[in-house]
């Protein structure tokens, strides 16, 4: 997923920015794109609709019907954990 993020993010650059804009990985799950204040909507909601698109994919269809999956935590306890989504805000 992680993979996927950033060709998602490459992908909104290449449609809307400018060839000088940066896209970083900072680490984990978490991103930076500075692009122009000209691009930025459509850069935003380019990711934000490809995010919402591919992620579904990657689950089984029990896991999207039910809107998580079950998953231990550090201590072995037994989770439900949301589906991915991306934040917006």
């Amino acid at each position: 997923m992680i993979r996927e993020t950033a060709r998602i993010l490459i992908r909104a650059i290449q449609q809307y920015g400018k060839p000088d804009d940066f896209i970083g990985h900072i680490g984990g799950d978490d991103f930076v794109v500075i692009t122009t204040a000209p691009a930025v909507d459509n850069v935003c909601q380019a990711i934000i609709a490809e995010f919402e698109k591919t992620v579904p994919s990657f689950y089984n269809e029990t896991d999207r019907s039910n809107g998580y999956i079950i998953a231990h935590d550090r201590k072995g306890q037994e989770q439900k954990v949301p589906l991915l989504s991306f934040p917006s805000g």
